[in-house]
Parts: C-alpha cells; structure tokens; sequence
C-alpha cells in the first residue's frame, strides 16, 4: 500500500506491504510539495518522485490523509431526544443550504457522553478527484481520512 500524507510542509509517503509480524516499510520518503493532490500533474510528480517500488508487484491500493486546509471541521449540538440520523437529515434539509450540500459530502462523528457531533466536510469535487487521479495512475485509493483521526 502506498500512504501519503499531507502537512503544511508537504507530504509524507510510505510504501508498505503487511506481513505476519506487522507493516514491512518498502519506502519512505518526505517530498515538499504543498500543492493540493487534486491537481494531476501535482498528483504524478509526487508518485514520481516517490518511486513506488510495490504498485506492479504485490499492491496498487493507496491511502491518503488530508491536512486540515483541505476540510471543514465544526461541532454540532444535537437534541437526544431525536434519534441522530432524524436530526443529521434535518440539519441538511433545514439548516444547510442546498449549495453547501451540493458541494460537500458531511461526516458526523458523535462525541463521547455528550449530545454534539464533530462535523468533518470535505468538496466532494475534491475526493471525486483524489479518487479519479488515483486510477488514472493505477492505484485504487481505499482510505481516505483527515490529519486529525491520524498519528502523523
């Protein structure tokens, strides 16, 4: 598998394989780039300056975690009285608007013991691309996160 993260000063790749002891590290490598991954020329100049050595052998799947320029984070407070998704359906019908909804994909991620939603968005013309850009280039991406859910 092939993992790129991005940070404010470009992005870390490695290319790693699982095995019975736990991820074997074929390559690593930092490459300063800061541009967004949507772009395809951005996108092939970082695989080529990585240099898959896994991608024709054993594994064309990819990861990618976003940093946060990349995203909206909020919160959301919720009634308990209502069941989640009757209240996460209402929100976008009611609340949001119909551009906003027609532009991101939202996530609800419910806190622990309390009535609040942390809100991740992300363009859905944003992962729409990152998923086209990794097929034309051979690569199935199967994970895509934001930097807060990752330890990098």
């Amino acid at each position: 598998m092939l993992s790129i993260s991005q940070t404010s000063n470009g992005c870390y790749c490695i290319e790693w394989s699982s095995t019975e002891n736990g991820p074997k590290i074929i390559n690593y490598k930092h490459v300063p780039i800061n541009e967004t991954l949507s772009d395809i020329s951005t996108f092939k100049r970082l695989i080529s300056t990585i240099k898959p050595v896994l991608q024709d052998q054993e594994s064309n799947t990819m990861s990618i975690t976003l940093n946060s320029n990349q995203y909206i984070l909020s919160q959301l407070k919720y009634d308990s009285r209502l069941h989640s998704k009757d209240f996460t359906k209402w929100y976008q019908k009611y609340i949001l608007t119909n551009s906003f909804n027609d532009i991101y994909d939202i996530y609800y991620y419910p806190l622990y013991n309390q009535n609040i939603f942390m809100t991740l968005s992300i363009m859905k013309s944003l992962k729409n691309k990152l998923i086209k850009n990794a097929h034309d280039i051979g690569y199935n991406l199967i994970y895509l996160s934001a930097d807060i859910f990752s330890a990098s």
